[in-house]
């Protein structure tokens, strides 16, 4: 059992036992006896002030209780408005001990407490009088108080959400059967105007980190993903996306650049990334693991490691091992990445498309792979078939942790994790679907960035047929409600969590779990499951997902987000390519955007930096920086005159032309 498990399982056991015979004590801090440690000298005056800085310490120096005796100790600090976390630690000196245990005897814990001056906490060792006789405000304000500790961290945005907004719900629950009290509302909507429909809204977004929005959704009291009886639009009645398409044949003037072999088994509308050769897919995996993964945390909502790169390795029986790295290059000549969505983290179906050396041999050395994770994995069976006329083999487990099928087509070999998507790139293997090799910006892209550039280590693009499939109906509907069905796993997980973590766990059917539009419910090795939309270790991709009808609701909601959408893209799609070269000591990327957004921040960016040129020691770069921005501003950008002139009119002695020196090269530079 590991560390994690057997810390969950203690303190499962700690918050259960003696449920029949519950005693409460709710303690104010002046009727405390204090053995070690004294309160600040004015704990109602807590100087953390309002800057950015402190709103953080104020958030994660709250006081916090432990009693090693007691099942469940919170602190709670009342205050005029519930929602005030400011209010409330500014108004400590009100503030109680809240215990839930078996004894109304004296109780024993710690106390965290934070200094008057914010600077850190203090340690304080107490003693609570025994129980007092009136049982039932004693346990009111321990429910009270669980309420708002689960509030207060659920607001926080941090792992774990999942489990504190079911905390929430159960003393939410427990508040409803013991005092009268109003409706306990989410946070988050006391700001929303419309909150029902900006909680939606929110599983809309594009790019909004799936697995944080599932955690910290308002779940109804009645779960669900969505009821199957309001399903009254047909989804192919919905309009999509409708800024028209850029027309690249004038950039290409005829010219036929140089294609990736790959190219042409891949759907026009999926992303690709291509790599010229088997050591620059390791190249670019090995750097993205020490350098991009952790500045890619730092741009989240929340940090946390999800193991995606293993997961999907394992999932797909691809290890980059020794032997994988010692074989490939003898085998492969070229590797590219696709897959209908980039949501990898909550699922997606992916492929990895090789072009072969050797195609038989690869293929023998693949299903070896297969043979490999069995014996590892003994849930996983093997599996074969054939897919618009292809067979392929594969090997599958029930909750899709190993899922690898591997097919041949015309020199190259597949391997993916979904049927869905295999059938899609064999259909254009045969050109029953068109090729991204055959689309206009792909093409353009592939003159600007020459495939025989020897730097070359990896190539991007998305197509406007991806970003407009993204963003249209069924992919932006699917992805709401798979972000809801996370919210309802998420919850039921936390439900069951007693079990599961004490081995008590039964696998098989959960009769007693009904989740309207979720499926069958079940437990599973991998936890709750949906047969609908998978588990939370891995859920069913879009592309997979029966999508037919939707509901009034999720129309309206996606035409909120189309519209919204449309209103920055007035005119053109915009197409999108990325060249990485990766050498020794320097990685290098050249990003390509075009046409720009019509209304977007760009054109602002544009006007800046239009007709400036930079050389390539511009901005004296320090081989010991982090990171190096150099920006070069043009002298006739309308944002430069405007700081000459302002900068003349204060200092005449400046002359005309104040700013010359800045306009000329802006070089941040962080060391």
């Amino acid at each position: 059992m590991s560390a994690l498990r057997l810390l969950i399982s203690v303190s499962i056991l700690l918050a259960s036992s003696g449920a029949s015979a519950e005693v409460y004590h709710s303690v104010p801090l002046s009727e405390l006896k204090f053995a070690e440690g004294t309160l600040p000298a004015a704990p109602d005056a807590i100087v953390l002030g309002f800057s950015a800085r402190h709103e953080l310490t104020m958030d994660f120096m709250f006081p916090y209780v432990v009693c090693p005796d007691a099942g469940e100790a919170y602190f709670h600090a009342p205050s005029g408005n519930q929602y005030d976390l400011a209010g409330r630690i500014n108004n400590l000196a009100s503030g109680r001990i809240c215990i839930r245990t078996t004894s109304d005897a004296p109780q024993s814990g710690l106390l965290f407490f934070p200094k008057s001056d914010g600077s850190g906490m203090v340690r304080l060792t107490f003693t609570t009088p025994p129980a007092r006789k009136d049982q039932g405000l004693a346990k009111a304000e321990y429910w009270i108080a669980k309420r708002d500790h689960y509030r207060r961290l659920l607001s926080l945005n941090v792992p774990g959400s999942a489990w504190y907004r079911h905390e929430l719900r159960v003393a939410e629950a427990a508040l409803g059967a013991t005092v009268p009290t109003e409706p306990v509302e989410d946070w988050r909507r006391i700001w929303m105007p419309g909150s029902r429909d900006a909680m939606l809204d929110e599983t809309f977004s594009l790019f909004s980190g799936g697995r944080a929005v599932s955690e910290n959704l308002q779940l109804d009291r009645q779960l669900q993903v969505t009821p199957a009886t309001a399903e009254t639009v047909a989804l192919d009645s919905i309009p999509g996306i409708t800024v028209r398409a850029y027309d690249w044949r004038a950039l290409l003037s005829g010219a036929t650049p140089e294609t990736d072999a790959l190219a042409q088994f891949i759907p026009e509308d999926q992303h690709a990334l291509f790599f010229p050769s088997f050591a620059a897919m390791l190249s670019l995996m090995d750097t993205a693991d020490k350098r991009a993964t952790p500045l890619l945390y730092l741009l989240e909502s929340r940090a946390e490691d999800a193991g995606t790169r293993a997961r999907y390795e394992r999932q797909l029986c691809l290890a980059t091992d020794a032997l994988s790295r010692l074989l490939g290059p003898q085998l492969v000549a070229s590797v590219a990445f696709t897959g209908s969505d980039p949501y990898l983290r909550v699922g997606s179906d992916v492929a990895v498309l090789f072009e072969a050396k050797d195609a038989p041999a690869l293929r023998a050395a693949l299903l070896a792979r297969h043979a490999a994770s069995a014996g590892a994995y003994p849930a996983a069976k093997p599996v074969d078939g054939q897919v618009v006329g292809v067979a392929y083999k594969g090997l599958v487990s029930p909750d899709r942790a190993v899922s690898s099928y591997v097919a041949t087509v015309t020199g190259a070999v597949v391997v993916t994790n979904s049927l869905a998507q295999l059938e899609r790139i064999l259909n254009t293997a045969v050109g029953s679907t068109k090729s991204l090799a055959a689309v206009d910006e792909y093409r353009y892209f592939r003159r600007r960035y020459a495939k025989s550039d020897p730097t070359e280590t990896a190539f991007l693009v998305l197509s406007d047929a991806t970003i407009r499939r993204w963003c249209g109906p069924r992919w932006r509907i699917g992805a709401s409600r798979r972000t809801r069905a996370a919210a309802v796993l998420s919850e039921l997980t936390a439900a069951h969590l007693p079990e599961m973590a004490t081995g008590a766990a039964k696998e098989g059917p959960l009769p007693d779990e009904k989740v309207s539009g979720a499926g069958n419910l079940s437990m599973t090795s991998s936890g709750v499951s949906s047969s609908i939309y998978g588990n939370l270790a891995f859920m069913t991709p879009i592309l997979e997902l029966p999508l037919e009808k939707v509901t009034d609701e999720e129309a309206r909601a996606y035409g909120r987000f189309r519209d919204n959408y449309q209103r920055n893209w007035r005119a053109y799609f915009d197409p999108i390519a990325l060249r990485f070269s990766l050498s020794p000591g320097r990685d290098a990327f050249d990003l390509s955007v075009r046409p720009l957004i019509a209304s977007s921040q760009y054109r602002e960016f544009l006007e800046v930096v239009a007709g400036s040129t930079l050389s390539a020691g511009a901005g004296d770069p320090h081989p010991e920086s982090i990171f190096h921005f150099v920006l070069s501003v043009s002298p006739e950008a309308r944002q430069a005159r405007q700081w000459s002139n302002m900068g003349t009119a204060l200092v005449p002695e400046l002359g005309s032309d104040a700013f010359g020196w800045f306009r000329r090269l802006a070089q941040p530079l962080f060391g």
